[in-house]
């Protein structure tokens, strides 16, 4: 199986090959040096590097694109030039979720909760959590830091927090009984080698599945009510 994947939910923008279950390719670009998110320019290339490093789209087997949640704008980036690509290719595409990848860094370490977090900006988190055997203690949704944890229902043991979140909340998540790891641990920034090995495990979508998971509204729309609102007013 080769999978070359791309998510773009987060500041970063993170790439990977993977062929028969070797890492080929990865590229992780953050913020260029005016802080924001370098997706657009960025996406199409890294997927050309990433393709050619297992011998060029003919190679390819499928893509793989991260859904979000997390920022609006990277998320449509990712997932349309990906589309754009498996349309014109006639390639396969597993849409994965994206604290679902952040989830696969984080190592299983007996009874402790493994709790991610996105920072999702508007003092809120994209948070979610996974118990002692996988299973759902929370379903994704944005919350503010301090309802994380009340929301779990938190629980004998303690758990681990990862994601950008968990560093920009840190004293919130600590405070709370949340262990969150060193800022430079690499399980706080997404892995695209993880997204490929967990969309080479799973079913292809067709291609109008594959959408954003909007967890929550998008700043443009409440800005479009709030005008309108206004101009009513």
């Amino acid at each position: 199986m080769r999978v070359v994947g791309i998510d773009t939910a987060t500041p970063d923008t993170a790439v990977a090959a993977l062929a028969d279950e070797t890492v080929v390719f990865r590229s992780v670009h953050g913020p260029g040096e005016d802080g924001r998110p370098r997706h657009a320019a960025l996406a199409l290339a890294g997927l050309e590097a990433a393709a050619d490093s297992i011998g060029g789209w003919e190679a390819v087997d499928r893509l793989a694109v991260g859904i979000g949640p997390g920022s609006f704008t990277g998320m449509r980036v990712g997932i349309t030039t990906v589309r754009a690509i498996a349309q014109a290719l006639k390639l396969d595409v597993v849409p994965v979720g994206t604290l679902d990848v952040l989830a696969a860094g984080v190592p299983e370490s007996g009874p402790s909760l493994r709790v991610l977090a996105i920072d999702a900006r508007r003092g809120q988190v994209f948070a979610t959590a996974l118990g002692e055997h996988g299973e759902i203690a929370l379903a994704p949704g944005a919350l503010a830091p301090e309802e994380v944890v009340p929301a779990i229902g938190m629980v004998d043991g303690r758990g681990v927090i990862a994601g950008d979140g968990a560093v920009r909340y840190r004293d919130t998540f600590v405070a709370a009984g949340l262990v969150v790891p060193p800022d430079e641990d690499p399980v706080h920034r997404l892995d695209p080698a993880r997204l490929c090995r967990l969309a080479a495990a799973s079913e292809p979508s067709s291609h109008e599945e594959v959408q954003p998971l909007y967890i929550r509204r998008p700043d443009a729309a409440l800005w479009r009510e709030r005008q309108a609102a206004g101009r009513r007013g």
